[in-house]
């Protein structure tokens, strides 16, 4: 189900904006007929789609009215997934918070077990 992505630096009626309103500034990628608008914290989170790479969020992705996999990765922070399902007539929004990981440290005195 890999999905054709391709940045738009204009929309089909040839005007130099690439925003739609209600997408606060976030580039549109891709072409089609549903709309998935990503916000993540942190902000610059790298966006994966269907296993395909399409940019740091924020963003609003144009693909096909299906179910798609979306990766959320950024360093430092644990990579996050979601499913969605699109549908043509319900733009979706999707805000993630990637958390920081854990760590456990554990200190021992020389000389003890």
């Amino acid at each position: 189900m890999a999905a054709s992505i391709s940045r738009s630096s204009a929309p089909a009626g040839g005007d130099a904006a690439d925003e739609e309103p209600g997408t606060s500034g976030a580039a549109t990628i891709g072409r089609g007929p549903c709309r998935l608008m990503i916000a993540t914290t942190p902000a610059g989170s790298m966006v994966r789609l269907d296993d395909t790479p399409v940019g740091p969020s924020p963003l609003t992705i144009a693909s096909t009215c299906e179910k798609h996999k979306i990766e959320l990765s950024h360093a430092r922070y644990q990579a996050q997934t979601r499913w969605v399902m699109l549908a043509a007539d319900k733009p979706q929004e999707l805000e993630v918070n990637l958390p920081r990981p854990t760590h456990a440290v554990t200190a021992r005195r020389a000389g003890r077990p």
